[in-house]
C-alpha cells in the first residue's frame, strides 16, 4: 500500500445502467459506456460512485459493476471503484473484490457521502486501514 497512484485528467463517477424493466444491472450497456468514456479521453473511471446508484445495489450487483468496468477498460485507464458502505466489513469485502478484479485503487466514501468531523471518523478510518493494510491497491477517501 505504500505505492502512490498517479491520476490525471477527468475521472467521471459513472452511471449504472439497468435493463429496460429495471430489474438488473445492464452489464452490456455498462461495458459499452466504459469503452465510450475511454474513447472520449477520460483519465480514469470511478464505477459505483454517487451517480452510480450504489446505495440501491446489492453487494453482488456492486461487484458486477466493478468487474464489468475493470474488464471493459482493458487496462487502458485506471479504474478506481467506490467501495464505501454502511459497514466496515462490507467496505473491506468490496475493496478486496475490486483489488482481485484488477482495480488500480479504491475510493472509500463515507456512507451517503456525509462529511463527519475528523475526530469521529478517525476510529473508523484507523480500523478500516488496519484491516486493509496488506493490500496492493491504493486507497482514497472523501472523509
Amino acid at each position: 500500500m505504500g505505492d502512490k497512484l498517479e491520476l490525471h485528467g477527468i475521472l467521471p463517477a459513472m452511471i449504472t445502467p439497468f435493463t429496460a424493466d429495471g430489474a438488473q444491472v445492464d452489464s452490456d450497456a455498462l461495458a459499452d459506456h466504459t469503452r465510450n468514456l475511454i474513447d472520449a479521453g477520460v483519465g480514469g473511471l470511478i464505477p459505483g460512485g454517487s451517480t452510480g446508484e450504489f446505495v440501491a445495489l446489492s453487494r453482488a450487483e456492486r461487484e458486477l459493476v466493478h468487474s464489468t468496468v475493470i474488464a471493459a477498460a482493458e487496462g487502458r485507464v485506471p479504474v478506481v471503484p467506490q467501495t464505501g458502505a454502511l459497514t466496515v466489513q462490507e467496505a473491506i469485502a468490496l475493496s478486496v473484490h475490486a483489488e482481485k478484479a484488477g482495480a488500480a485503487g479504491v475510493m472509500v466514501a463515507p456512507p451517503f457521502m456525509t462529511r463527519c468531523p475528523s475526530r469521529s471518523c478517525m476510529p473508523i478510518s484507523r480500523r478500516w486501514r488496519a484491516r486493509f493494510r496488506s493490500r496492493s491497491c491504493c486507497i482514497t477517501s472523501r472523509a
